[in-house]
Parts: structure tokens; C-alpha cells; sequence
């Protein structure tokens, strides 16, 4: 990788790390659990879009995306079986008529190989 496309040092680690085990032929996996979008009126403000913009380009948007990076080094290789990238929501019933929401995650924690954690 060259250093003039990966400017976001977790994703490149994570990047690599996936890599290494594709290369590998390693059980690894990579679960991040992102809001569906950012706290706020993300409809309104300009900043929220921009944020929901940088997170999409960063993992699928475009040829120097985590997820594009990796299908394009190993076209062959079901992606999906090294990182996958979900929210969560809620559902439920109000007065008759089903109703979602996000659940906000707040918390920021990596635990890599159980060996390292980034907390905060």
C-alpha cells in the first residue's frame, strides 16, 4: 500500500491485517459495528453528510476502499469471510404500525487477535 492512499492508520491496520490473513489462509475475522448514521439530523447538516461520506469512502466507496482494496488484490476471495460491517436497530410496535430505530453504539473498542485493545 502506498501511503499516499491510506490516510486512516486503524484502516490501514485493519486493512493489513486482512491481508496477512488472506494471504495466510488464516481464521480471521473482522466484525465493526458502525450507527447506521451520526447522531443529528444527518438531512440538515452538511458536517453529518460529510462524516457519513468519509465513512463510506473509507470502507466501499471507490478503488482505495478497505472493501475494494481487497477484492481487487483477491478477486477470488469471498471478502465477506474476513470483515463484514453492521448497525444495529430496534423495532417494534406503536399504536398498530411497525416502527424501527438505531441503536446509537457510543463505545469505541478494537481487540485485535486478542493479543492487542484500543479503548476509546
Amino acid at each position: 500500500l502506498s501511503d499516499e492512499l491510506v490516510q486512516n492508520i486503524i484502516a490501514e491496520a485493519i486493512l493489513n491485517r486482512i491481508i496477512k490473513a488472506i494471504t495466510l489462509k488464516e481464521n480471521f475475522r473482522c466484525i465493526i459495528i458502525l450507527p447506521l448514521h451520526p447522531e443529528g439530523n444527518y438531512k440538515d447538516t452538511v458536517a453529518l453528510r460529510c462524516i457519513m461520506k468519509w465513512q463510506n469512502d473509507t470502507i466501499a466507496n471507490g478503488s482505495n476502499s478497505i472493501i475494494q482494496t481487497l477484492k481487487t488484490k483477491f478477486p477470488n476471495v469471498d471478502i465477506s469471510q474476513y470483515i463484514v460491517f453492521n448497525c444495529l436497530r430496534y423495532y417494534g410496535e406503536l399504536n398498530g404500525k411497525f416502527i424501527t430505530e438505531q441503536i446509537y453504539v457510543h463505545s469505541k473498542l478494537m481487540i485485535v487477535d486478542d493479543r492487542i485493545a484500543i479503548i476509546g
